[in-house]
């Protein structure tokens, strides 16, 4: 395994339906239990500081939002997030012109052609958190492997796990649209790894990493092709991709998550730009896509368990 240095330094809902809501003597308004999936696992009282009996609609929702905000606005999120995802799987509907084997964990895991593990194959894998089974079920595979973050956490996860031999290697450095230095912004949840370029979640805490395209990436490797291109960047994926197309770039496989949230016009068009640069679209696993440029007879997607 390489590694090269990194110069990062440190700096520092809507309202539910009103039919979900009950009344309670007192005139507070309440959830009942049967609307909540595990009341004890969302973190809070069905109890909201509320309106009294007979209040207008404005008013019930304004007491839902003062009480339990946070935990309402997070169930409504993820009932949208299902809903979107489910639209988009609808609306795009993958085919996939080769067989897919899906290699890492649960979590970490994504679908690829069985055609691509083979000894000679080059992947980029950009965004490693602290879960790079992926990456290394591709190395296992024969193929070489080109991991890239530049989140200290991720920087030493890699450095535990990583494999030593040659044919893997790691560069603690972003990817985006050109060479320069960005800010990576922290999540909201402190407890999690990956920070966003885009500032995806709008928080205020940073830090500061190079960042190079992947054509840049290429030349400093002497890659003159590369034949799987994975991103799972915090929203960057939306650059990177016009910056892929732009430089004339046309990865066999390119496996992107569309992080969310994001504006799904912003994920339809980056499918549709794929698409037009001859991609078919093979695979959707939640916001996990898998796009192909191999040409062959459409069979059906074997699936096959994941590789830990």
């Amino acid at each position: 395994m390489t590694f090269s240095r990194s110069t990062a330094s440190h700096t520092d809902a809507s309202a539910l339906p009103r039919a979900w809501l009950t009344l309670a003597p007192d005139g507070t308004a309440g959830i009942p239990n049967h609307r909540l999936s595990s009341p004890s696992r969302a973190g809070f009282s069905c109890a909201l500081t509320a309106s009294p009996r007979g209040a207008s609609d404005k008013n019930l929702k304004t007491g839902m939002k003062r009480g339990c905000r946070q935990p309402m606005n997070g169930l409504i999120s993820r009932a949208r997030n299902r809903l979107a995802r489910g639209g988009l799987a609808f609306w795009l509907r993958p085919a996939t012109g080769d067989r897919l084997i899906r290699l890492g964990s649960t979590y970490g895991g994504w679908w690829v052609p069985r055609s691509l593990l083979r000894p000679g194959t080059v992947a980029y894998c950009a965004g490693a958190g602290e879960d790079i089974t992926f990456d290394l079920a591709l190395h296992k595979a024969g193929c070489r492997v080109v991991t890239l973050d530049p989140t200290p956490r991720a920087i030493e996860h890699v450095r535990q796990v990583a494999p030593t031999d040659a044919s893997f290697s790691f560069i603690p450095v972003g990817v985006w649209s050109y060479d320069g230095v960005l800010r990576f912004y922290a999540p909201k949840d402190t407890r999690h790894v990956s920070h966003s370029a885009v500032n995806l979640q709008e928080t205020s805490t940073w830090f500061e990493a190079p960042v190079k395209t992947v054509r840049s990436l290429m030349t400093e490797l002497r890659d003159d092709h590369i034949d799987l291109l994975k991103m799972d960047i915090e929203g960057a994926e939306y650059e990177v991709i016009e910056s892929l197309l732009r430089d004339g770039i046309s990865p066999s496989v390119v496996c992107v998550e569309f992080d969310q949230p994001q504006p799904l016009k912003r994920t339809v068009r980056a499918a549709a730009q794929l698409r037009a640069a001859g991609y078919t679209l093979a695979k959707i696993d939640g916001w996990n896509y898998t796009f192909t440029r191999l040409v062959g007879p459409v069979r059906d997607v074997i699936e096959l368990a994941s590789i830990d």
